[in-house]
């Protein structure tokens, strides 16, 4: 007795529809749970304004102030929660540069064109 692909059940077309359809499905699931939701401002009761040793930032959800990190210590990391670094300093990542590591608070690298850029500024004041 010969099967008609009727009869057989799913097709392989199908097969192959409902498997990206469930691929799509879990890539969703996981992308939502790495999401950040911020609740509205005006609902967060900030800390007391901080004294800081540097400069202040705002912190990840952008209600609050926060003291900035300092040379050498940890900045970035996911969404930002280890911190922003203060003027003058950069996030540096050491290893491989992915996206939302951990890194440390160092001196900028000063640009030669930054530096000629900021004189030309000067000398217009």
């Amino acid at each position: 007795m010969i099967l008609t692909r009727a009869r057989r059940g799913m097709t392989r077309e199908k097969k192959t529809k409902w498997l990206l359809i469930c691929q799509l499905l879990i890539i969703l699931l996981v992308k939502d749970s790495l999401a950040l939701t911020c609740i509205p401002c005006y609902e967060v009761q900030c800390p007391p304004d901080p004294s800081c040793p540097g400069g202040k930032v705002w912190g990840v959800c952008g209600c609050c102030l926060e003291c900035a990190k300092l040379k050498d210590e940890k900045c970035g990391g996911l969404y930002g929660f280890s911190g922003t670094c203060d003027q003058g300093l950069e996030c540096v990542h050491r290893g491989p540069d992915m996206f939302n590591s951990e890194g440390v608070c160092q001196e900028k690298e000063t640009d030669d064109n930054e530096v000629f850029i900021e004189k030309l500024k000067q000398l217009r004041n």
